[in-house]
């Protein structure tokens, strides 16, 4: 099972209930209970937080390797 499907299958839960809404504006049925699957939510925010780290630390990385001054001072001869 690949990552695509499990994300797929986890956002499903976290949709809302279907409501039936009538003319005189009642109150809905069913009722609407707000559920949050949180150990779900924890570990899918975990996941996306490493993910933006990893991406972030290995940008920074190949950034620094770069001589910016000397690509800034570039056009300076011209």
């Amino acid at each position: 099972m690949n990552a695509a499907v499990t994300a797929g299958e986890r956002s499903r839960e976290f949709g809302v209930p279907h409501i039936v809404l009538g003319v005189r504006a009642a109150r809905p049925y069913p009722p609407v209970e707000a559920v949050f699957p949180w150990p779900a939510l924890l570990v899918m925010t975990a996941g996306v937080a490493a993910v933006l780290g990893l991406v972030l630390r290995v940008m920074i990385g190949a950034l620094r390797r770069r001589d910016l001054a000397a690509d800034l001072r570039m056009g300076e001869d011209r």
